[in-house]
């Protein structure tokens, strides 16, 4: 009925392995757990009773498939009609974390997304921007996110039927950081029903400041090229509509003038860690998206 796949790069999987099988184990459904391991550096798995203890078959590849190309192979792997995609850096926060997704398995929804969560204790102060844009930005109800079905979904841990996952990710091919945006949309453009439950991860593996800003403007010219190409809608995101806002009053030119004296000033207080005020991000993501949309 389930497959669990899970891409890994050097992160350590070993907690969440565990839990899973300990989780599995009381389905009394079919169920497999899938591992690809995307070339990692590091040991995935530091416990030597692991293998004996909790179920699971592991491929490794010995080139980065990246995030996408190692989902892809692990669906094509797959024997089950479900997938259920969980990041590697991420917890179950309660015990009936596989129960509640499997009860919703005989619906009609094609796609089933549970929520993220973070902890609540403020992370040092490198680490701080990651988990700021997290609890505010991504940390949503059920309620919020059926607002908007397909913007609302973190990939970090969903289900999808098989069949749609292998349809969609042939649209996507391999690339930079910012491919779920794609993803989302693609969902969007078939209509796939989505259902919202309360059922979140809990994301362990925060970024450093410097780090999660760069995946972010990195994101951006992503979404750029996705614009571009015509495979998303050019107002499907909140920073293409700020953009086309600025471009209908003819401000693109003058916001990017103002940004050039204060974006490195910006930069360095959320590297710092030194402000939460998540405004600073977007004002840097709306200019980067202005200047490679006019380059």
């Amino acid at each position: 009925m389930l497959s669990i796949c899970i891409p890994v790069h050097n992160y350590d999987i070993t907690s969440l392995l565990r839990e899973l099988g300990t989780q599995a184990a009381a389905l009394n459904v079919p169920y497999e757990i899938l591992v690809q391991n995307d070339c990692s550096s590091i040991a995935i798995i530091n416990d030597s009773d692991l293998e004996t203890d909790v179920i699971f078959e592991l491929t490794e590849s010995t080139i980065n498939m990246g995030r996408h190309g190692s989902r892809m192979l692990l669906a094509e792997q797959a024997s089950y009609q479900w997938l259920l995609f969980l990041d590697a850096d991420v917890a179950l926060p309660t015990t009936d974390f596989l129960k509640n997704y499997v009860a919703q398995l005989n619906g009609p929804n094609t796609i089933i997304y549970g929520g993220v969560s973070y902890n609540e204790q403020e992370p040092s102060k490198e680490l701080a921007l990651r988990w700021f844009y997290g609890r505010a930005r991504e940390m949503r109800d059920v309620a919020k996110r059926n607002t908007d079905h397909y913007q609302n979904i973190i990939s970090m841990g969903f289900a999808i039927k098989r069949s749609k996952f292998l349809k969609i990710g042939e649209s996507i091919t391999q690339g930079a950081y910012g491919q779920d945006i794609l993803f989302s949309a693609l969902i969007h453009k078939h209509a796939l029903a989505v259902l919202h439950i309360d059922n979140p991860v809990t994301h362990l593996g925060l970024e450093h400041n410097e780090v999660y800003l760069r995946k972010s403007m990195t994101a951006i010219i992503s979404t750029v090229a996705f614009t571009k190409q015509g495979l998303i809608p050019s107002d499907f995101r909140p920073v293409q509509r700020a953009y086309l806002k600025l471009k209908r009053f003819k401000l693109v030119k003058p916001f990017t003038i103002c940004m050039q004296l204060t974006e490195n000033n910006l930069k360095n207080k959320l590297q710092a860690g030194s402000s939460s005020r998540l405004v600073y991000l977007d004002l840097l993501k709306l200019y980067a998206y202005c200047k490679t949309m006019t380059s």
